[in-house]
């Protein structure tokens, strides 16, 4: 089983925004026997409230699936908070597709796109 990330072309919307560099977002994709489950973390430089949204599409073997999790969130300042956890039972070949968005009020702060792969 051969599992890679396939790198993601620049999209409109990413090349409008300047990520905000106080805001790191980890989606810390992991795959395993049973799947690829996804357990994102923000780390913020200052106290923050914002909007955390993530997309996950999948598209395997068994069908396709979509998931969808918005929650809102109080970053503190150099506290790494969990934003959320997704699962997707998944066999070989499948593609993922990840959209996470960071919001402060109606301007984007953060946006991260990736894909991740596995070819049978």
């Amino acid at each position: 089983m051969l599992v890679y990330r396939v790198p993601s072309p620049a999209t409109a919307r990413e090349t409008e925004i300047e990520p905000d560099p106080s805001i790191r977002l980890s989606l810390n994709m992991v795959q395993s026997e049973q799947g690829l489950s996804l357990a994102p973390t923000l780390l913020s430089k200052r106290n923050l409230k914002v909007s955390f949204r993530l997309l996950v599409y999948g598209e395997g073997a068994a069908g396709r699936t979509t998931q969808r999790q918005s929650r809102n969130l109080s970053l503190q300042a150099g506290v790494v908070m969990a934003a959320g956890k997704i699962g997707l039972s998944l066999r070989c070949p499948y593609r993922v597709e990840v959209t996470a968005r960071i919001w402060q009020n109606e301007r984007l702060l953060v946006e991260k796109k990736e894909q991740m792969a596995c070819a049978g």
